[in-house]
């Protein structure tokens, strides 16, 4: 909200979120335009968590609402593309319930109840995971320079609002675009242009610190621990801290998606479907993703939600391609089974407090 309200904050190196100016900036462009238009801006002091008093402006306020309300449609239109790619086009009822089911799993989570309606870019952490699936089911349909650019230069400017959004250029490298150097070369390039941005930020007169790394040595914590000869340790520490952060219920969901996905598999007499090598970049990624943020050494509940989001709907996709139109019953008893769960979580948690 300070940055927004003051953007000259993120040039002369009093923003905390100095990495992402991104969000802000295009906070701050919309709030400007609606004071033109005569929106009401009321000034607020809210008191934060810290302690520390802000004064919050409607104008400004609204505009992250709106950003918030736009990245949740987002996701949840690409998660449905995604999840039910129109196999069941006159089942009406069935469709309905996998919508509720993917809105549910994108927007009715810890996540989103704690963050929606606050100034934060923690939302971004919803539609990473989604945008991944995207991407990886689209592989083959990256075959263009002109769309292989044009993928690569959105997520660089995706990471001026949220960096985490750089490890999807792994996706991009294993596209069908020419030959892999040339995918390699094009991703470095347009990945050092977001690494610059602190070079050209000074040399333009400004200051620049990352407060991610100065505060919680972010990634750097491993150079730290090599330096320190201590790296055994300090990994067994923060792995069990990465561990402490998985979200009871995902877990809870994820094994009964998963408890549910076998046996139908197996009535059909396609469990060998669940081992297909499509599915390989799915699981590569993943294992990718999971790295990022344990290597990260900064570890919450709404970092680690996004892994959860991203299995539970690549596994509902699998379970609807598996099912097709067959098991009818036991097709609505696992649907609607899913479908309480996620509803009960929604009412019963408070949302990721650490």
């Amino acid at each position: 909200m300070k940055d927004a309200q003051s953007p000259e904050r993120l040039f002369d190196g009093q923003s905390v979120y100095q990495d992402r100016p991104g969000h802000p900036l295009l906070i701050w462009i919309m709030s400007s335009f609606l004071k033109v238009i005569g929106f009401p801006n009321i000034s607020r002091e809210v008191v934060g968590n810290s302690g520390d008093i802000t004064l919050y402006q409607s104008a400004f306020y609204f505009s992250f609402l709106v950003i918030n309300l736009l990245v949740l449609l987002l996701a949840v239109k690409l998660a449905i593309s995604f999840v039910n790619p129109g196999i069941h086009k006159n089942d009406v009822y069935f469709n309905a319930i996998i919508i509720l089911l993917v809105m549910f799993i994108v927007a009715g989570n810890e996540l989103t109840k704690t963050f929606f309606w606050t100034p934060h870019s923690q939302m971004f952490n919803i539609l990473l995971p989604v945008i991944a699936l995207v991407l990886i089911n689209n592989l083959k349909r990256i075959d263009t320079l002109g769309i292989f650019v044009s993928l690569t230069l959105g997520l660089v400017v995706l990471m001026f609002f949220y960096p985490l959004f750089g490890i999807l250029s792994i996706i991009l490298i294993f596209s069908n675009y020419s030959q892999f150097w040339k995918r390699a070369l094009i991703v470095f390039i347009a990945m050092f242009g977001y690494l610059l941005y602190p070079k050209v930020l000074e040399f333009l007169g400004g200051s620049y610190s990352n407060y991610a790394i100065l505060k919680f040595r972010q990634y750097v914590w491993i150079l730290d621990a090599a330096k320190q000869d201590n790296i055994a340790e300090r990994s067994a520490t923060n792995f069990n801290s990465f561990i402490s952060t998985v979200p009871l219920i995902p877990s809870l969901l994820l094994l009964t998606s998963s408890i549910l996905l076998y046996v139908v598999a197996a009535k059909a007499g396609k469990k060998s479907a669940i081992l297909s090598l499509e599915f390989l970049p799915y699981l590569l990624f993943l294992i990718v993703y999971l790295f990022a943020l344990l290597a990260m050494g900064y570890y919450s509940r709404r970092l680690t939600l996004g892994p959860f989001i991203f299995l539970e709907l690549f596994m509902l996709r699998i379970g609807i391609s598996i099912l097709g139109s067959h098991f009818q019953k036991r097709r609505l008893i696992a649907t609607h089974s899913l479908l309480l769960l996620l509803v009960g979580s929604w009412f019963w948690t408070n949302g990721p407090l650490s």
